[in-house]
């Protein structure tokens, strides 16, 4: 998603345990070649929540799965002509699945604030790439292919 990523989304179900977000980020030269922007459509589920008093509460597992768009040149769709035969390597490098899990911890705002509540939140990520490059190479540790993300989510409005 990048070094840091802003955007919206909704959620749904019959207790709001469906999320779906769409964010724009970037990912600053420091880390890259240059600076790029990143593009990622993100699917939550979060199976139940803790109420631990009025204002607060705890998501002991939130998971799902998110596409990342990355851009720049030296990222394709299609491979390059300078690769030999029709699929060289078989895949893209611009558009990456990650499937992830982790917890939330939200605050809950007074109800007629704009600004519902407040989540921080962890998660563990991999890529497709990674997850199937691991199925066949045993010698790949896991911390080599495993991502960790924090983050802060606020919730502006509720219809």
């Amino acid at each position: 998603m990048g070094f840091m990523s802003l955007g919206c989304g909704w959620d749904y179900g019959r207790k709001c345990q469906w999320e779906t977000d769409i964010l724009v980020g970037f990912l600053p030269k420091a880390w890259s070649d240059r600076t790029h922007t990143t593009f990622t459509l993100k699917q939550n589920y979060i199976p139940w929540s803790i109420r631990c008093c009025d204002r607060f509460a705890v998501e002991p597992l939130s998971c799902g799965i998110y596409l990342n768009l990355i851009t720049g040149e030296d990222y394709w769709v299609r491979e390059p002509d300078r690769y030999p035969g029709d699929s060289y390597y078989g895949f893209t490098s611009r558009l990456r699945a990650h499937l992830y899990f982790g917890q939330r911890f939200t605050y809950y705002l007074k109800n007629d604030s704009l600004l519902r509540n407040i989540t921080l939140y962890y998660e563990f990520s991999a890529n497709d790439l990674d997850i199937i490059a691991k199925c066949g190479n045993k010698s790949l540790e896991l911390s080599e292919i495993v991502y960790f993300s924090v983050g802060i989510k606020f919730q502006l409005l509720r219809l």
